[in-house]
């Protein structure tokens, strides 16, 4: 799954200089910018909020959107924070990764992001979501893989 610098930047890769200038924006700038319709931007200010649990909803919010390339973004954020804040690695939260693997049950790219964020969200259903996975030959079994290996026992 090599991407050319053109498709890293349309979903959203930004540099450390491109998200330098994003450290002067207030707070609620950044959550605006959440929604920004260049990929850099929101993830410029996703990486610059890093992260307090109370812009967690924000970040559900956008997972509930019917923009694939602003979930594919967001499922990072929110797989981070979950992780590093376990308190937010809810059976509630999860749920929100699972719906947004339902309704995009062939987008490689959110798929595999999915999969690595459920690695925050440790129970029984995710980890027979990942156990599927791993019956697969390709990129999403792999990840699947890695996921249950990082996946904490549940909280």
């Amino acid at each position: 799954m090599k991407s050319s610098q053109e498709q890293l930047r349309s979903r959203g890769y930004a540099t450390p200089e491109e998200i330098r200038p994003y450290r002067e924006k207030s707070q609620n700038a950044l959550l605006e910018l959440l929604n920004d319709k260049n990929a850099v931007a929101r993830t410029a200010a996703a990486s610059q909020l890093k992260i307090e649990p109370e812009v967690f909803p924000v970040l559900l919010q956008v997972l509930q959107e019917d923009d694939a390339e602003k979930i594919c973004e967001i499922l990072d954020t929110v797989g981070f924070m979950a992780f590093y804040h376990p308190k937010l690695s809810t059976p509630e939260h999860a749920e929100a990764v699972f719906a947004v693997m339902e309704r995009y049950p062939s987008h490689e790219l959110l798929l595999w992001k999915a999969i690595q964020c459920l690695c925050a969200f440790p129970s029984q259903k995710t980890k027979r979501l990942l156990q599927e996975f791993t019956a697969q030959n390709n990129l999403l079994g792999e990840e699947a893989q890695s996921s249950l290996k990082r996946l904490p026992s549940e909280r």
